[in-house]
């Protein structure tokens, strides 16, 4: 081999990079506690700084939480759902009739 060689075997020779390490992704069980925990935080900063009666819309709900409108609205009907079991397990009454009841008091 001689040098004159050299740069036509650098130039047919194969370049092999390192392979960059793939990012592994968290688990789905750590994102969704973290994602949990900053809704959590964003409904406590929300709840600790309104005024009485004052309501909220899914925007200003989800800016403060670090998600999405529909994030939001998601959970609010996971979380009624949720209500209308428990009432109907545990009163045997419908979540329209307990509403009913509600404002009947008011």
């Amino acid at each position: 081999m001689e040098l004159t060689d050299l740069p036509k075997m650098v130039s047919d020779a194969k370049i092999i990079r390192p392979r960059k390490p793939k990012a592994t992704p968290e688990p789905r069980e750590k994102t969704g506690l973290l994602k949990r925990a900053m809704i959590d935080r964003g409904l406590d900063t929300l709840l600790c700084t309104r005024s009485q009666g004052q309501t909220f819309t899914f925007a200003q709900i989800a800016a403060a939480c670090g998600c999405t409108g529909e994030g939001i609205r998601r959970i609010e009907r996971k979380a009624l759902r949720k209500l209308g079991a428990k009432l109907r397990a545990e009163c045997g009454i419908s979540m329209q009739d307990f509403i009913d009841m509600k404002s009947e008091s008011l």
